[in-house]
């Protein structure tokens, strides 16, 4: 017998009973929450666009692109005793001149947006591509969950987050992803078996499996979690896609600020190439006052940078990989944020890294409250370069969004 008392709503729980084959009560929980987006997006070019002829990107467009995007999310969950299913269903129709300008050049936007959208097994759906409008929907969330007192197990596409740092997560082997996307909020899933067992007293223990086609697309990992004398900190080990993962993390106070770090190094266990040792190492600092204002600083190394700026934007759809988390072997983050009224927030935060352009990434953000469900933000992220006489801007993005929440 099954009952449920009432209609769920969004951001709501429905509650109900049913009687298992012993006759037992098995309580039942359901829960459904989410949001529609809309993004506006405009490019400005000063120096072309990655992979389009000048002489054609001046025909059809100009010196700017603009883009729309209505995007709308679905999570549920129900909770069976202690078994939970979890879903997660994005839906994102996009409109603008990206679309109709890979057209131009020969490729298909919309199935570029098909191809990062899953992981291993094909859980989305390109219901309109034509010239211009692409419609794309995915489940980027779809796994059980068995709880037990000490232990939990998750199989199936689901986010398995191992960083610690505020930005940058060399330890993130699972689900590494690009601060410059941020318009994913959930960040993409894997499809993978995770195993978390807690031993109490801040410590526990993780290990998960990432399944692929091949050998040197899988990732097998054990995660270590403990605590020590006010030190959050963290070991791993595994196989990371032909490569051996080790690693570390920690989360401290020293005084007001707070302290976090994290660091991989990745060795190839291939002697058919030619790749080399890669370490990844990132850390920050951050003090919030009372006021509400933040500061923060940090640093990234990766050793396996290259020397291309125009990575930044060539494809925010593409998933980063946990060894190269951003295109520059040293990179330097200040940010500032503060609060001028409680719905009304700012925030910048630049990131410069040194070298032969000695590149500039800049990223202000404005944004209002305009009730408790519905949010209003305008984005900017600018890329300045030293050309050898002065800086200069090759390219400026401007994002504005409106979020409602259910």
């Amino acid at each position: 017998m099954f009952m449920i008392i009432g209609l769920c709503m969004p951001g709501q729980r429905m509650h109900g009973q049913q009687t298992d084959t012993t006759g037992r009560r098995v309580d039942l929980t359901f829960r459904m929450s989410g949001y529609a987006k809309y993004l506006q997006s405009s490019l400005l070019l000063n120096g072309g666009f990655a992979g389009v002829p000048p002489d054609l990107l001046d025909q059809f467009l100009g010196n700017s692109i603009h883009d729309h995007l209505v995007h709308l999310r679905l999570n549920t969950s129900l909770e069976v005793g202690n078994i939970v299913f979890h879903t997660g269903w994005r839906v994102r129709t996009f409109y603008g001149d990206q679309p109709r300008l890979y057209r131009l050049i020969g490729e298909d936007y919309g199935k570029e947006i098909d191809r990062y959208a899953n992981d291993q097994t094909d859980l989305s759906s390109l219901w309109l591509n034509r010239k211009g409008w692409v419609i794309h929907s995915v489940l980027d969330r779809a796994y059980v969950e068995w709880r037990g007192k000490w232990d939990e197990i998750r199989l199936g596409r689901q986010r398995i987050n191992w960083g610690r740092a505020s930005l940058w997560n060399p330890n993130d082997l699972f689900n590494a992803y690009s601060f410059i996307d941020f318009d994913y909020e959930e960040r993409p899933g894997t499809d993978a078996l995770r195993w978390t067992h807690t031993f109490g007293n801040f410590t526990s223990l993780e290990v998960a499996a990432r399944w692929a086609d091949s050998l040197s697309g899988t990732t097998i990992a054990a995660l270590y979690k403990g605590y020590y004398k006010g030190i959050n900190y963290q070991a791993l080990a595994g196989y990371y896609r032909d490569d051996l993962a080790i690693g570390g993390g920690w989360e401290a106070d020293l005084g007001m600020w707070g302290w976090k770090g994290e660091s991989t190094v990745f060795i190839p266990l291939s002697t058919t190439d030619q790749r080399s040792t890669v370490v990844s190492l990132s850390t920050d600092l951050t003090r919030t006052w009372e006021s509400g204002l933040l500061l923060g600083g940090g640093y990234l190394l990766n050793t396996s940078a290259s020397s291309s700026s125009a990575s930044l934007f060539a494809d925010l759809n593409e998933r980063v990989d946990a060894r190269s988390l951003y295109p520059y072997r040293h990179s330097i983050l200040g940010q500032i944020g503060y609060p001028v009224t409680p719905l009304f927030n700012t925030s910048l935060a630049v990131v410069y890294s040194p070298g032969k352009e000695n590149t500039l990434f800049i990223s202000p953000v404005l944004s209002y409250s305009l009730a408790s469900d519905w949010d209003l933000d305008l984005t900017g992220q600018i890329v300045a370069q030293d050309n050898g006489e002065k800086y200069t801007s090759p390219l400026q993005a401007f994002f504005l969004r409106l979020r409602w929440s259910y």
